[in-house]
């Protein structure tokens, strides 16, 4: 943390001699680079309802050679939260302007930073002039006078200080439902850091702010929950304002300002005895090694007579977490903080986990209402309270983006495949229609024989990019994945459980580089161990709730149609193609043997995620042009995977490294680069290579001289090429059926990444 300068301070920032009257600085400074006003609330309603919310109104300026005569450009953008007891639901919203789409659009073509596809993504929908869904554009102007608080944001929101130094907030969203109340004061504002000054991370200080906040306010006014309106009854709310950073170009090239991220955990605390209480905590996370270094760290406490105290030392550790389904991010929704300084331990608890505001044109992250339970120096207190946590989540790599829902995924199955079972985990395994049978049941044995020969392969990695494409599904289609979320361990499992069969068919002693499953277990426990892994799909769909008897046999349907496409791919691999590498050899006619291997990775891995993706859209009730687009497009994005993995065969970086290049060639088995080259190479050439590697066990040499020669007749990068247009050609027929959207953008990014690994764009030289 570095120090501010005092004769730095923008002029318009509050003097050491206005500390008393801080909300003097309320309306906006022409100095900031960024600022912000934050409110929260609680309230009850006169029917006993118990509501919560909250809305961050956000003023970016940066300058901008094409804003004319003043060269600055304003961006503004809304996010917004509201949780009602009576369904226990919380809904968010983030609202932008036109400016914030094209400042988000510019600084993104800036951004080296950004991982190429996710940018490229991204681009595509921002130079539509929208923003992607969630995020929404303001309807009306925005209006934001320099000299007063008077914010206007469309017709949607405002916030503005009344005349007797009240603040009315209004937030609406699309239906209706939202909250027009007014917050009076009842402390005095209270300046954060040193004086109101927030040390950034920029040694000059030329990215510091200037922070206060009123800790508690009453509440007069109305809310509407599902379309009716209810008068406050009693209430309490906070406000936030802080102003400051640098006026940045807009144009500047930035490098995403490397691996270091910033993240932070935020709370505000009304507690029962009349106090209120700040925390936060704010670090920089290495997005390559996951190491947090702490950058700041203050907790503030204000006695109801408005005195502020510096509480000094604290421990706020995280307890349950949540993954959200839409983007992944994992959150704390429980904590424990401790002040032993004052002799003060609190429990905190979300009042529901999905709490979480997806802003796509800044950050998303989770803003929740939370409980509070606990004891200052031995006597009991409570209270409400909001938490806010930003989490790392810069789109620098897929891949490392892709270990986000695997992290999901892995807890999810270690819960279905424990490390022991009991007599109700042991009932699952065997039918719901068995009640009685675990109790006959060897539970060590049945472990022994279907759970761990699973467990050996799932914690040996994996991608898990086959549930991931399920959950983007459900949300291209309209739906909600987080109901589904179960279905996801369902569908990793469908996948482990053909690798291990197949690798008892193919004899492979190696998977995921490690031992295969039934060098470990044997042959007999695997195939059954592997085979059992796909009916955990029938044991999950039993428990969704809310699932009628027409989609339920239609998801049934698609399940089954998927395995027997599976199925009958794999049939035709483990015949292999010698037949028609023979006769493309003896016509000089490729066009067979090419449609042949493309047919085998459309059944085997591209049906597999075509059914997945059109479970999901059914399961959204999606209409049924919808379903075929997203079947078809990811069916596509399964087919390039396959093709890249023949290509990664022959680069050589498949597991690490750990598997030498040419293993297919070794084991004379066709793959698309060999089947290409049959019309690339001259007959002559081809005939020999063939003769080379098709009995089997070619040596090292011979295989290093058929991959040379697959390079450089260019059926390797025809290969990368086809599988990027089988991409490209899916999505413009699936682009006009869908919504631009977040998940549009991680789904387009996941199919150039399909089609192009990062393994694979480097061309080896042999």
């Amino acid at each position: 943390m570095h120090s501010v300068d005092v004769r730095m301070r923008p002029v318009d920032w509050p003097t050491p001699d206005e500390m008393g009257a801080l909300t003097g600085h309320d309306g906006p400074h022409v100095s900031a680079g960024i600022e912000w006003w934050y409110i929260n609330l609680h309230c009850q309603t006169t029917s006993g309802v118990q509501c919560s919310g909250f809305a961050a109104f956000f003023r970016t300026t940066n300058t901008d050679v094409q804003a004319g005569a003043s060269g600055l450009l304003h961006s503004h953008m809304l996010a917004w939260g509201l949780w009602d007891s009576r369904t226990g639901r919380y809904r968010s919203g983030s609202l932008v302007d036109r400016a914030a789409v094209q400042a988000r659009c510019r600084r993104l073509m800036g951004d080296r930073g950004t991982e190429a596809k996710f940018k490229r993504a991204m681009l595509d929908v921002l130079s539509t002039g929208r923003p992607p869904a969630p995020d929404r554009l303001l309807a009306g102007p925005v209006l934001v006078p320099v000299n007063n608080l008077d914010l206007r944001y469309g017709n949607q929101a405002c916030f503005v200080k009344l005349d007797d130094a009240s603040y009315r907030l209004v937030v609406r969203s699309d239906d209706g439902d939202g909250f027009d109340v007014v917050l009076h004061p009842q402390r005095p504002a209270v300046p954060h850091g040193n004086d109101g000054v927030v040390p950034g991370r920029r040694e000059d200080g030329q990215d510091s702010m200037f922070y206060y906040f009123v800790p508690r306010t009453a509440l007069t006014g109305h809310v509407v929950l599902n379309g009716k309106r209810e008068s406050v009854d009693d209430g309490v709310g906070w406000y936030d304002h802080e102003f400051g950073d640098r006026i940045a170009d807009l144009d500047e090239e930035t490098t995403g300002a490397g691996p270091e991220q910033p993240t932070w955990q935020w709370l505000g605390l009304h507690l029962d005895n009349g106090f209120d209480l700040t925390v936060a905590e704010l670090d920089d996370e290495d997005s390559t090694t996951g190491v947090t270094t702490s950058r700041d760290r203050f907790a503030i406490l204000v006695g109801p007579d408005g005195e502020r105290l510096d509480v000094g030392p604290f421990t706020l550790s995280a307890g349950r977490e949540w993954t959200s389904m839409r983007t992944f991010n994992t959150y704390p929704i429980s904590w424990r903080l401790e002040i032993p300084g004052i002799g003060l331990r609190l429990d905190l608890q979300a009042a529901t986990a999905p709490q979480e505001c997806i802003a796509v044109l800044a950050v998303s992250f989770w803003e929740g209402r939370v409980s509070v339970k606990g004891t200052w120096s031995g006597r009991e207190v409570g209270g409400l309270g909001f938490v806010e946590v930003v989490p790392a989540q810069r789109f620098n790599r897929i891949k490392s983006f892709l270990d986000r829902p695997g992290a999901e995924v892995r807890r999810q199955l270690h819960r279905l495949y424990p490390d022991t079972l009991d007599r109700g985990t042991a009932r699952d395994f065997l039918g719901v229609d068995l009640p009685d049978a675990p109790t006959e049941v060897p539970l060590t044995d049945l472990h022994a024989g279907l759970v761990k020969p699973v467990r050996h392969l799932v914690d040996s990695g994996g991608k898990c990019w086959r549930p991931f494409l399920l959950m983007v599904a459900i949300e291209l289609a309209g739906g909600e994945a987080e109901p589904f979320r179960d279905l996801m361990a369902a569908a990793e499992l469908v996948h482990v459980g053909s690798l291990i069969v197949d690798d008892v068919e193919d004899r492979s002693p190696v998977r995921r580089g490690g031992p295969s499953v039934h060098s470990i277990y044997g042959e007999a426990t695997a195939i059954n161990a592997g085979t059992a892994a796909y009916f955990v799909f029938d044991r999950l769909l039993r428990t969704l709730p809310d699932l009628d008897a027409p989609t339920t046999l239609r998801v049934y349907q698609l399940f089954c149609e998927t395995l027997r496409a599976a199925h009958a791919g794999q049939a035709l691999d483990i015949l292999g193609h010698d037949e028609a590498m023979w006769h493309a050899m003896a016509t000089n006619d490729a066009s067979h043997i090419e449609q042949r291997v493309l047919e085998v990775h459309r059944l085997k891995t591209g049906m597999p995620a075509r059914g997945l993706a059109e479970i999901g859209a059914v399961l959204a009730h999606a209409a049924p042009p919808v379903v075929r687009g997203l079947g078809c497009y990811f069916g596509a994005v399964g087919q390039a995977y396959q093709i890249c993995d023949d290509v990664l065969d022959l680069r050589g970086h498949l597991c690490a490294g750990t598997r030498s290049p040419g293993e297919d060639l070794r084991n004379a088995k066709v793959t698309l680069p060999l089947a290409l080259a049959v019309a690339l190479l001259p007959p002559a050439e081809i005939k020999e290579l063939w003769h080379g590697i098709h009995r089997g066990n070619a040596d090292q040499e011979t295989v290093r001289q058929c991959i040379q020669a697959l390079e450089q007749c260019g059926a390797v990068e025809q290969s990368l090429a086809f599988a990027e247009a089988v991409v490209d050609r899916a999505w413009t027929q699936l682009e006009p059926l869908i919504e631009p959207s977040y998940s549009g953008i991680v789904a387009r990014a996941l199919g150039w990444y399909a089609a192009s690994r990062d393994s694979v764009l480097s061309r080896v030289e042999l």
